[in-house]
């Protein structure tokens, strides 16, 4: 039998929080700009500044973008997010303070995705908090003792900016009530949480290590800033396990990055235009490939560029079997000392796809089924 949901709160009815949520009479209007996956969030904090809150607007950017005109811009606007050079907010004189708060909401990948791709943001004044209490949000871990959720962020920057106004302990008490009702539902639920231990052998890792290998097909792709905030593939480069490779980049002017692609002018000269690129790709491609890159971003951006729908994280494989938190690719090659063979294509994608390739060959190997 399905749950009873609140679908003003978006939670079971058990876990209600509109009885308990103020209605905050703010002056500087808030406006959250949200990442695609915090969208149904069971525990994002959002939909609450969204419920609390009279000045709010949530917007999740791919309604925004990428291909849409950038969003007119609210005089004195400043978006909230601790970037190089933002100013601090309690420093600031009342003549500068901004009327308008743009909030990103999202982990804080996520957030970090949001202002590095969001480029109608650029142009727009950047603050920051001077200080924030720890996050109270107990449920999901922050990366850093400053970092706290949205809503957390806002309360505090309110406080700032209208210390009088009244309901904004109260929205954070909601908050806080949510957490709480959150961790008790899944204490009754599951009973006392257990440690998780990594399996071991080829328990953990993913069949299209083991079974697949010789379907596998490893892409990398550069992107740079495109229009309307957007991320435009630059090049894509793939290997097969069985050493076949493809490298195309896509014609144009030099984009930003370049050189940190390692790749120059005469790549582009010699490139194609996406069509025609998306074309050769086709027909390189088996029906049997399986699509495996070292992230999420190289599989977004894919499927951006209408070159494959969906494809596995090698990523998301070693931490199911390995360890929980990897990081970055170069950081597991070094701790599990893998050997690399860059892979026989132009720029920085020879040593991503070389060590993509190393890490799915340590899998394998660790499933016992390769050498």
């Amino acid at each position: 039998m399905s749950r009873a949901y609140c679908y003003r709160c978006m939670k079971p009815e058990a876990l209600c929080v509109c009885a308990r949520l103020p209605r905050v009479e703010n002056r500087t209007a808030v406006w959250v700009l949200q990442h695609p996956r915090e969208r149904r969030h069971p525990i994002g904090t959002a939909r609450l500044l969204a419920l609390g809150l009279a000045r709010v607007r949530v917007d999740v950017t791919f309604l925004l973008g990428p291909r849409a005109a950038p969003p007119p811009i609210p005089a004195r606007a400043a978006l909230l997010y601790p970037s190089p050079g933002a100013r601090v907010l309690e420093e600031l004189p009342p003549g500068e303070r901004p009327q308008e708060l743009i909030v990103l909401d999202g982990t804080w990948h996520h957030a970090h995705t949001l202002a590095r791709d969001l480029g109608w943001l650029e142009g727009v004044p950047r603050v920051k908090l001077g200080h924030t209490e720890p996050s109270r949000y107990r449920i999901r871990k922050e990366p850093r003792a400053e970092c706290v959720s949205t809503l957390e962020a806002v309360v505090a920057a309110l406080r700032v900016l209208e210390p009088d106004t009244p309901g904004l302990d109260a929205l954070l008490a909601s908050f806080d009530s949510m957490i709480d009702d959150q961790l008790a539902f899944v204490e009754r639920r599951s009973g006392p949480r257990r440690e998780k231990r990594r399996r071991e052998g080829a328990r953990g890792i993913a069949r299209a290590i083991t079974d697949r290998w010789d379907d596998l097909l490893i892409v990398y792709a550069e992107t740079a800033p495109g229009p309307g905030g957007s991320r435009a593939l630059v090049q894509l480069s793939a290997q097969r396990a069985n050493g076949d490779v493809f490298d195309g980049v896509v014609s144009g002017p030099p984009p930003t990055g370049l050189a940190h692609m390692r790749l120059d002018a005469a790549d582009l000269a010699s490139g194609s235009e996406l069509a025609a690129l998306r074309e050769t790709w086709r027909q390189f491609r088996r029906p049997r490939d399986l699509i495996l890159a070292w992230n999420q971003s190289t599989l977004e951006a894919l499927a951006r560029a209408d070159l494959e729908p969906a494809g596995l994280s090698l990523k998301a494989l070693w931490a199911n079997a390995v360890e929980r938190a990897p990081g970055t690719l170069d950081g597991v090659i070094e701790r599990a000392g893998l050997a690399v063979e860059p892979a026989p294509v132009r720029g920085r994608a020879a040593t991503r796809l070389g060590s993509a390739l190393a890490v799915a060959r340590a899998l394998r190997v660790r499933a016992g089924v390769g050498p």
